[in-house]
C-alpha cells in the first residue's frame, strides 16, 4: 500500500498536464480508482486593435510602381480551451487543464494583386489569411479583409504659358506728285504690309500627383493677330505747303513755293503680341517749280509758247523782255540786244550752221566753253542757240530769245520736242 500512497502524489502532477493515467488508488471496498476529463471549454483569440488602410486614395503614375499605403493588420490576443480533471477516490487532487490557443496572421495580400507598373486607374482590396493553432474549437478565419485602396491616373490642368512672335508693319509704295508748279495740287499715298504676329497658348497638365508627366502632355492653340493701326498722318517738309499735314494714308496737298520738298507718311501701331505703340514711316521726294518770274506770262503769251514747244512747264518759264526783232538768239548769247546776228556763225555760206561752225564761232567771239546750248534737227542744221544761264531760278537757269518773240527764261530740257526747234544737238 506504500506504493500506492506514492503513485497519489503523482497522479495530480499528472493531472495537471492532462496525462493522469488510470491509476489504482486506496479506494473504499468495491470502488476502482478512474480519471474523469471534462468537455474543452473555448475562448478564442480576438482582435485587439483596428485594422485599416492609410491613405485609401492615392495618385498614380503611368509607367511607374504604384505607391503602397500603409496597411494595419488584424492582431489577435491569446485565447485558450480549459476543462476539468477528476479523480474517483481523490476529489481534493480535482484540477483544470488549460491550454493556449493562437491565431497566426500573414502578411498583407492584395487582391487583386497590385501590379508591377500603372496603366490606368485601379483599385485593390487588402487582406491577409489568418490560421488557428487549434482548429477543433476555434476555427481558422481564413481570409480577412482589411479595406480597399483606390489608385487615381488623371491628367489636371495646371497652367498656360503664352509665347508670342511680334508681328510687323511698314508702310510702302509710297507715291507723289514728282514734279509741279506752286500753288497747284499735289497728290500722295502709300500702303501697308503686315506680318500677323503668331501666339502660342501652352495649356499644361500634371498628373494626380501633381508632376509633369509625358502622359499627360501639353496641348497648344496657335493664334494669328494682326497688327493694330492706332493712326496714320502724313508731313510735308521742304516746301510751304496748304494744309502741311494730314491724316490717313492718302495726302493731298498745294505747295506754296517752289523747291524741293518731301512728304512722310507715318504710322503708329501694336505689334499683336503687346500694348506698346510703334513707329514707322516712309517718305517720297517731290519738286515745285522753282522759277520766281518778276514779269510772268500772260495766259495768250503761255498759249502761243506752248503750242511751238509743248515740254515747257509754265512754272518754269518766265517772260525776260518783251518781243522784238532787233536782236535774235545767237545776238542775246553774245550779249547783244542791238542786232541781228546769225548769217556770221555760217563758216561755209551754205545757208546752214552745223555745231561745228557754231563752237568755232563762239570761240572766235571769246565765249566761255559749256555756257551755250544748241537746238536743231541734227548736228547740220542748228536752228537755235539758248545760254545755259541768265534766269531766276533753279528750274529756270536758261534763257534763250525765241527769234522776233519774247526773250524767256527756261529750263534746257524743256525747250525740247517740239517742231519749231527739234532737241539739243551739242553745245560749245
Amino acid at each position: 500500500m506504500r506504493t500506492l500512497k506514492c503513485s497519489v502524489w503523482s497522479v495530480a502532477v499528472l493531472a495537471m498536464l492532462g496525462l493522469a493515467p488510470h491509476l489504482s488508488a486506496e479506494c473504499p471496498e468495491g470502488v476502482t480508482q478512474s480519471t474523469n476529463y471534462g468537455s474543452w471549454s473555448y475562448t478564442c483569440p480576438s482582435i485587439t486593435n483596428t485594422p485599416g488602410i492609410n491613405p485609401t486614395s492615392l495618385c498614380a503614375e503611368k509607367g511607374k510602381a504604384p505607391t503602397v499605403p500603409t496597411v494595419t493588420k488584424p492582431a489577435y490576443g491569446p485565447g485558450q480551451k480549459t476543462r476539468t480533471v477528476t479523480y474517483a477516490c481523490h476529489p481534493p487532487e480535482d484540477t483544470t487543464e488549460t491550454n493556449s490557443i493562437s491565431y497566426t496572421v500573414s502578411g498583407v495580400l492584395w487582391d487583386p494583386p497590385l501590379p508591377t507598373t500603372v496603366t490606368n486607374s485601379f483599385s485593390s482590396q487588402a487582406y491577409v489569411n489568418v490560421t488557428s493553432s487549434d482548429t477543433n474549437g476555434c476555427p481558422s478565419p481564413g481570409r480577412v479583409n482589411i479595406g480597399t485602396a483606390y489608385w487615381t491616373v488623371s491628367c489636371t490642368f495646371s497652367h498656360y504659358t503664352t509665347n508670342c512672335t511680334a508681328g510687323t508693319l511698314r508702310i510702302t509704295n509710297v507715291t507723289v506728285t514728282t514734279n509741279g508748279c506752286p500753288n497747284t495740287t499735289f497728290t500722295g499715298s502709300a500702303t501697308h504690309v503686315i506680318s500677323n504676329a503668331i501666339q502660342v497658348i501652352t495649356s499644361n497638365y500634371t498628373n494626380a500627383c501633381g508632376n509633369a508627366d509625358t502622359n499627360c502632355p501639353a496641348t497648344k492653340v496657335t493664334n494669328s493677330i494682326p497688327p493694330t493701326v492706332v493712326t496714320n498722318w502724313w508731313v510735308v517738309t521742304g516746301v510751304g505747303a496748304t494744309p502741311p499735314s494730314g491724316s490717313g494714308l492718302s495726302a493731298s496737298f498745294t505747295p506754296t513755293n517752289g523747291g524741293n520738298g518731301t512728304l512722310t507718311f507715318y504710322t503708329k501701331w501694336k505689334n499683336g503680341c503687346t500694348a506698346t505703340e510703334n513707329q514707322t514711316s516712309a517718305a517720297k521726294n517731290f519738286h515745285v517749280g522753282d522759277c520766281p518770274c518778276t514779269t510772268p506770262l500772260s495766259d495768250a503769251e503761255w498759249a502761243a509758247l506752248t503750242g511751238a514747244f509743248p515740254n515747257l512747264i509754265r512754272c518754269h518759264t518766265c517772260k525776260e523782255a518783251p518781243a522784238t526783232g532787233v536782236y535774235n538768239c545767237m545776238a542775246w548769247t553774245l550779249g547783244i540786244t542791238t542786232a541781228w546776228v546769225w548769217a556770221a556763225a555760217d563758216g561755209n555760206g551754205d545757208g546752214s550752221i552745223t555745231t561745228t561752225e557754231a563752237t568755232a564761232y563762239y570761240t572766235a567771239q571769246g565765249i566761255a566753253a559749256g555756257t551755250i546750248a544748241y537746238y536743231g534737227t541734227g548736228v547740220g542744221n542748228v536752228v537755235h542757240v539758248a545760254k545755259k544761264s541768265g534766269g531766276p531760278g533753279a528750274d529756270c537757269q536758261a534763257s534763250s530769245k525765241l527769234g522776233s518773240s519774247v526773250r524767256i527764261s527756261h529750263n534746257l530740257n524743256e525747250l525740247e520736242g517740239g517742231a519749231v526747234y527739234g532737241n539739243i544737238v551739242g553745245g560749245n
